[in-house]
């Protein structure tokens, strides 16, 4: 994966990663630490960017929330039902999360109702490489 870019938070520090895979035509998002919502606006506004700049070139998403302080609620705020469709509109039919083992014992609220959000496949990981694996049988599900 490379690099595309990053963010950081008021104190500095970096919150936010975008990487991408151009071969396999995945991007990966990292999210660190805690995320106010102008944060999560930001990382959303460079992944909605990065999308635009390479429109239907990526098909896969891996979103890493495995290194936050704290989950947000996405049924609460509503993201991953705006975030979720303008992603499908650029390309991406499938998105892998990575969650730690305590994010994942949290409440449902905090996971991604994303099965009933529109035409994207999802699917939840404790590692990338068990989610690149994922996404690359995905690809070829769908090439064949």
């Amino acid at each position: 994966m490379k690099l595309y870019t990053e963010v950081r938070n008021n104190k500095g520090k970096v919150n936010f990663r975008l990487l991408f895979n151009e071969d396999k035509k995945i991007i990966q998002t990292i999210w660190l630490g805690y995320q106010q919502m102008d944060d999560i606006k930001r990382g959303v506004a460079k992944i909605i960017n990065f999308l635009n700049e390479n429109p239907d070139h990526y098909y896969g998403h891996i979103n890493d929330v495995s290194g936050l302080k704290k989950l947000w609620s996405a049924k609460k705020d509503k993201f991953g039902g705006v975030f979720v469709p303008n992603i499908r509109a650029l390309g991406i039919t499938y998105q892998a999360e990575i969650k730690s083992d305590e994010q994942l014992l949290e409440s449902p609220d905090n996971h991604y109702p994303l099965i009933n959000i529109g035409d994207i496949g999802y699917n939840i990981f404790k590692t990338v490489d068990d989610a690149m694996l994922w996404l690359i049988g995905q690809n070829q599900l769908h090439l064949v």
